[in-house]
């Protein structure tokens, strides 16, 4: 009776089982290790100062060239005259005299110092001094990438192992459901065997027992 039982419990969980399976499933997006790289770049937190450093490192490069830059002025102007009135060292005998009303002025402006006295040794120091920083800064830029570029590696090799060890996870889960569904076959079938000697011992007793009238 109790092995009767648990056929029908086992029974009633492989008819119910999968359908909750189905009611739960998820919508799924298959994407490509490019693009998992791609998503980690992104939102990588060991990634992120490397990645501001290099962004910083440009600025003092363009500041420190722009040091060593001639200063350039521009300039615009518009400018409107009204007509002009004449008169005599008296005063007297006035009369109008017409001149162009709009006129307008551009001007482009380069200057560079050469000599300035005692300044040009100090002018000669802030350019070497920017030669100097851009160099550096140019360096820094590049031991920056090559440390951006061991943290990516880093990161790419981390999401390889972790998919490498979700596979394993993976198959090994589908192995304990094959042993699973094995063993419930295997109850199944002994259940049969069971039932079936069953059925032959209460048929051979009543066999026995019409034969004998007892």
């Amino acid at each position: 009776m109790n092995k009767l039982n648990m056929f029908r419990m086992s029974l009633c969980c492989t008819v119910l089982c999968p359908m909750g399976v189905y009611a739960q499933e998820t919508v799924r997006q298959v994407i490509t290790i490019d693009e998992v790289f791609a998503l980690a770049d992104q939102n990588s937190k060991s990634l992120q100062p490397n990645i501001t450093g290099i962004s910083e490192t440009h600025e003092v490069v363009n500041v420190a060239k722009n040091a060593c830059l001639p200063d350039i002025d521009v300039s615009l102007a518009f400018n409107y005259f009204g007509d002009g009135y004449l008169l005599d060292r008296d005063f007297s005998n006035g009369m109008n005299a017409p001149i162009p009303h709009f006129g307008n002025n551009f001007a482009v402006e380069v200057s560079q110092v050469i000599y300035s006295g005692g300044a040009i040794a100090k002018c000669c120091f802030d350019c070497r001094k920017s030669f100097k920083t851009v160099n550096r800064s140019k360096f820094t830029i590049q031991c920056t990438k090559e440390q951006y570029n061991d943290a990516k590696e880093q990161t790419e090799l981390a999401i390889k192992t972790d998919f490498i060890k979700y596979l394993e996870t993976y198959e090994q889960l589908k192995t304990q459901q094959k042993s699973v569904e094995l063993a419930n076959c295997r109850q199944r079938l002994n259940f049969l065997i069971f039932k079936s000697i069953s059925y032959s011992i209460i048929t051979n007793f009543f066999i026995f027992r019409e034969l004998y009238k007892f």
